[in-house]
């Protein structure tokens, strides 16, 4: 014997439908998140441009001209996943900014320290080896200025290595 539904179950037409109306519920409320967001970051778009990398402010700000032209095109959803891509991105530059100043404080402080004891082991400004540190102590604090994050990188590889060498001679 096939069992049928009780007269009060909704028929399966009626479970598609309801169905498509959760989809489109889901879509709008999707769309409206997006669209909330996007405006939002719009409106605060000063604040989003001061956080760009000095040495390719016209990269970021590109990427965010595409933002608003998506969301001036009704596309809130594309607009907002590439404003969460832009967003993830200064997050990872600033995590990486404020490593390397951590770095930057901490090659600065070996070096002062550093000087002194050249200065009484009679180690003086015109050594070649004391002249490169300095050298790459400066170039890791120009490039960390002007937010080039791989540049003080490897100027603090160098200044590191120029410092370990004259830690040596004391």
């Amino acid at each position: 014997m096939i069992r049928r539904p009780p007269r009060s179950t909704p028929l399966y037409s009626s479970a598609a439908s309801d169905v498509y109306k959760r989809q489109v519920l889901r879509d709008v409320r999707e769309t409206s998140e997006a669209m909330q967001e996007v405006q939002r970051a719009l409106r605060q778009r000063k604040q989003v441009e001061d956080r760009f990398p000095a040495d390719s402010v016209a990269e970021w700000e590109a990427k965010l001209d595409d933002v608003a032209s998506k969301a001036a095109g009704g596309e809130w959803v594309v607009a907002a996943e590439a404003l969460r891509e832009i967003t993830a991105s200064l997050r990872t530059h600033e995590t990486e900014l404020s490593e390397v100043r951590e770095l930057m404080r901490f090659v600065d402080t070996e070096w002062k320290t550093l000087r002194k004891r050249l200065d009484s082991s009679g180690v003086g400004p015109g050594d070649a080896d004391r002249m490169a540190a300095e050298k790459a102590v400066s170039e890791a604090a120009s490039a960390l200025e002007q937010g080039d994050v791989q540049l003080c990188h490897k100027a603090l590889g160098a200044a590191g290595e120029a410092l370990e060498t004259l830690g040596r001679r004391t």
